[in-house]
């Protein structure tokens, strides 16, 4: 495999990624800005944030873990 058909590779799953994790993030600030409105509950709240973040970073962590396995730190 050849630099350049590896740094495809790299980039589709890198997009891929982060595709998938802004998709799990928008539906929780969609969530956020409702319990904002309706309530102020700052538990809900917190957990809506808390765990659409948590999303983000794990596959962020992820991504990074298989680059070093794959034996590429440079993205």
């Amino acid at each position: 495999m050849t630099y350049a058909m590896f740094s495809a590779v790299k980039s589709i799953i890198f997009i891929g990624l982060y595709t998938v994790s802004i998709g799990l993030l928008i539906p929780k600030s969609i969530q956020f800005w409702k319990l904002w409105k309706e309530t102020g509950k700052s538990a809900e709240l917190s957990k809506a944030i808390g765990s659409g973040v948590t999303a983000f970073f794990l596959l962020s962590a992820d991504y990074l873990t298989f680059m070093m396995a794959v034996g590429g730190f440079n993205v």
